[in-house]
Formats: structure tokens, sequence, C-alpha cells
């Protein structure tokens, strides 16, 4: 039988964390979204990964009152020193700008797989940190988005002030040996398949299509299509506390290279259909004119709706008796 990987333990190990504090002015680095990734195919350090997902909503009803000041990182500190590189126990080179894959990291319970690195640190004990901005397969988002091969979620936790604009995203904190290898990272707007792990790459006669999966877990390409959001507001005690949570797929302004950005109409069509002037029920063809020519509804043209979180359906009796098509109307609840 093909010996075709190898597997290493992969011990639980929480991310270092700090009480976060009230700052007085924000200190947050910045960081480009989409660094020079490196690729290098001669060193592959293969990790078994954890089979179980890991939980980023614990439960339908979400608790937003819990004090998550235990696993935020502080961006930038007093009395660190910034590196140019660190070099892991397994020869690894790491640099601002790399994507890296992690094991044993945890942002509270969610799982991190992946760090976009902007900073190598040094603090005052003589410890090395690789900070950067976290991903998550999106395996360990509790079937919140469609998991696919090697397309991760970008994990943001940013604090709100009263008044002013939030700052920057928080990174987070590893160390050196948590590193298992670079990896090739792509981000993009475009919707799924484009960009894409080719799995075909990883094909064998002696492979089943699982352990071409797992293969292009290890080696293929990254890519991230989506982010999850966390915004912390500070109370009268000082603590901090998760006011908002949301999942976005991320729009043509968040990716920085042309090569992997689309036009956000794009992606709203292909979504929802094209727009029609007039309605795009039973459209014809003046509705492609523009919008300073006028144009003539035909018999039955209409527009349409899509009615989530639907309840009873007042919404939509009110949308068919102004005369709007009621493609889809949907609710979590049976009975309704």
């Amino acid at each position: 039988m093909e010996a075709w990987w190898s597997e290493d333990s992969d011990d639980d190990f929480r991310v270092q964390s700090q009480r976060a504090r009230r700052r007085e002015a924000s200190v947050a680095s910045t960081s480009t979204i989409l660094p020079d990734t490196v690729d290098n195919d001669d060193y592959c350090e293969i990790i078994g990964e954890d089979a179980e997902p890991d939980i980023l909503f614990s439960a339908e009803v979400i608790d937003l009152t819990k004090d998550d000041s235990e696993t935020l990182i502080q961006p930038q500190r007093q009395n660190e020193t910034r590196l140019n590189s660190v070099e892991t126990q397994f020869g690894i080179v790491v640099k601002p700008g790399n994507f890296i894959q992690v094991k044993g990291t945890f942002l509270g319970e969610l799982k991190i797989n992946f760090i976009q690195v902007t900073t190598i640190i040094r603090n005052q004990k003589g410890e090395t940190f690789i900070r950067g901005i976290p991903y998550t397969r999106l395996r360990n988002l509790k079937g919140k988005i469609k998991y696919r091969t090697n397309e991760v979620c970008m994990v943001l936790h940013t604090y709100k002030h009263a008044n002013r604009e939030p700052d920057p995203p928080i990174l987070i904190d590893v160390k050196p040996e948590r590193v298992v290898r670079w990896r090739t990272f792509i981000l993009t707007n475009a919707s799924y398949p484009a960009h894409s792990v080719d799995l075909g790459r990883y094909a064998h006669p002696f492979r089943s299509l699982e352990q071409q999966e797992l293969l292009a877990e290890k080696f293929g390409v990254i890519v991230c299509r989506w982010r999850v959001s966390i915004i912390y507001s500070i109370d009268g005690r000082n603590r901090t506390k998760a006011e908002q949570e949301m999942i976005e797929h991320l729009r043509s302004s968040d990716v920085p290279d042309p090569k992997y950005r689309v036009p956000d109409e794009q992606n709203f069509e292909a979504w929802r259909g094209c727009r029609k002037r007039g309605g795009a029920w039973k459209a014809h063809f003046d509705s492609e004119k523009s919008l300073k020519v006028p144009v003539l509804r035909q018999p039955g043209q209409m527009y349409t709706l899509f009615d989530s979180f639907s309840g009873a359906g007042g919404v939509s009796r009110g949308a068919q008796d102004a005369g709007i098509k009621v493609r889809y109307a949907l609710d979590k609840e049976p009975e309704v």
C-alpha cells in the first residue's frame, strides 16, 4: 500500500492573551490584506488536523453579554521590539506579509488555521511572537457557510467607541513553534468556484476522493471570500462585550489584486438575477435600454421580491397587493 502521508500530534494550545484594557489612543497596526505570499514545496511538515469542527456560535441564541476580553490581543504594546523575520525550529523563515498555516491556535472557542503575518515582535521577556490577521476554515463555522475544500474565512475583532470611528481589527499572537508551513493565499470577492483549489492536481489511481481532499488541505492554495466580524464595546466597568456578529461576503474594495477582483454588481446579479427597468418578471427587450429612455411596462411585467424572515407573511401580502411578484419567502419556523 502506498504510504502517502504521515500524521503528527496536534495538541491544543490556546493563543497567548492579555486582559483588554481601555486605550487612550489607537495604536493598532495596519496591514495589506493580500501579502506577497511565499510557496516553497521543497519543505513541508504534515500535521494531522482535528476532524471535529470547533464552535463559533455555541447556541442558536447568541449570548452577546459574555465578557470575551480574555481572548482579545492588543495589536501593539509598549516595550516591544519589531523584528524583520523569525526562524522556526523547522527552519521556516517567517516575515511580515507571509501567509502561514498554524496548529493548536484558538481565538475563544474558534479554531484558527492560518495567519496573515503583519508583524514579528519580541517582548520585554525576550519572547518572540508572530502577529497577524487570523483565518479559520469554513468547517469551523458550524454550518454558517457551506464548507468547501481550502476555503477560509477572515476573523475580525473590532472595538467600537462612542462618537468616533472603530479601531482597526485586533490581531493575534502565536509562537514560532505553532507554525506549520507557508501557504499560497488568494483573497477574492469572486463567487465560488473561481480560483478554488484544483483537486485534480492531487488525483492518483490509488487515492480516493477523500485522500485527494486531504492532500489539497495540506498543500493546496487557500482562498478567502468571506469574513466574520465581531464588534466589541467597552462598558462602564471597563469590560469588553460583543455587541454584534456578522458574516459577510468580501466586496471588490476588500481585494487589492485586480486579478482576483470582480465588480460587485456581477456578484449581485449572479445571486438575485439581473435588474430590469419595469421589473425582471416577464421583462422585455425595452428593459435593457438606458434609464433615461421612457419604457412602458408590458402586461404581466413586475418587480420581484425575496421575503426573508417572512413571519406570518405580512410583507409578502402587501407586496402582492402592490403588484410585486413574490419569488421566495422563508422563515425558520416550520408552521409558517
